[in-house]
Protein backbone atom coordinates (compact mmCIF):
# COMPACT_ATOMS: atom_id res chain seq x y z
CA UNK A 1 0.00 0.00 0.00
CA UNK A 2 1.30 3.41 -0.96
CA UNK A 3 1.02 6.25 1.57
CA UNK A 4 -1.23 8.13 -0.86
CA UNK A 5 -3.71 5.24 -0.82
CA UNK A 6 -4.70 6.35 2.68
CA UNK A 7 -6.47 9.39 1.22
CA UNK A 8 -9.06 7.16 -0.46
CA UNK A 9 -9.57 5.30 2.81
CA UNK A 10 -10.20 8.51 4.79
CA UNK A 11 -12.51 10.36 2.41
CA UNK A 12 -15.61 8.83 4.02
CA UNK A 13 -14.73 10.88 7.12
CA UNK A 14 -15.44 14.19 5.35
CA UNK A 15 -17.34 16.71 7.51
CA UNK A 16 -16.97 14.54 10.62
CA UNK A 17 -14.93 14.74 13.80
CA UNK A 18 -12.52 11.85 14.29
CA UNK A 19 -11.27 10.96 17.77
CA UNK A 20 -7.94 9.10 17.88
CA UNK A 21 -6.72 7.38 21.05
CA UNK A 22 -3.20 8.64 21.70
CA UNK A 23 -1.10 6.79 24.27
CA UNK A 24 2.16 8.42 23.26
CA UNK A 25 3.54 5.13 21.96
CA UNK A 26 4.89 4.56 18.46
CA UNK A 27 1.71 3.02 17.02
CA UNK A 28 -0.72 5.69 18.17
CA UNK A 29 1.78 8.42 17.26
CA UNK A 30 2.07 7.04 13.72
CA UNK A 31 -1.71 6.84 13.38
CA UNK A 32 -2.14 10.39 14.64
CA UNK A 33 0.48 11.73 12.22
CA UNK A 34 -1.09 9.94 9.25
CA UNK A 35 -4.57 11.13 10.19
CA UNK A 36 -3.28 14.70 10.67
CA UNK A 37 -1.61 14.65 7.28
CA UNK A 38 -4.94 14.05 5.51
CA UNK A 39 -7.24 16.34 7.55
CA UNK A 40 -7.34 19.17 5.01
CA UNK A 41 -7.47 16.99 1.91
CA UNK A 42 -10.23 14.78 3.27
CA UNK A 43 -12.11 17.49 5.19
CA UNK A 44 -12.44 16.07 8.70
CA UNK A 45 -11.65 17.41 12.16
CA UNK A 46 -9.15 15.45 14.24
CA UNK A 47 -9.03 15.26 18.03
CA UNK A 48 -6.44 13.26 19.95
CA UNK A 49 -7.65 11.62 23.17
CA UNK A 50 -5.33 10.55 25.99
CA UNK A 51 -6.48 8.94 29.23
CA UNK A 52 -4.16 9.11 32.22
CA UNK A 53 -5.58 6.44 34.54
CA UNK A 54 -2.98 6.91 37.26
CA UNK A 55 -2.21 3.19 37.26
CA UNK A 56 1.45 3.22 36.19
CA UNK A 57 2.69 6.08 38.37
CA UNK A 58 5.45 8.37 37.11
CA UNK A 59 5.76 6.62 33.73
CA UNK A 60 2.10 7.27 33.07
CA UNK A 61 2.48 10.94 33.99
CA UNK A 62 5.42 11.24 31.60
CA UNK A 63 3.30 9.75 28.81
CA UNK A 64 0.60 12.30 29.54
CA UNK A 65 3.09 15.19 29.40
CA UNK A 66 4.53 13.93 26.12
CA UNK A 67 1.04 13.73 24.58
CA UNK A 68 0.15 17.24 25.77
CA UNK A 69 3.37 18.73 24.42
CA UNK A 70 3.11 16.88 21.12
CA UNK A 71 -0.45 18.04 20.52
CA UNK A 72 0.41 21.62 21.40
Amino acid sequence: MDFCDFKEKFEFLRDNTVYVGFSGGADSLALLLIMQYFTKECGYNLIAIHFEHGIRGEESLQDMEFCKKFCS
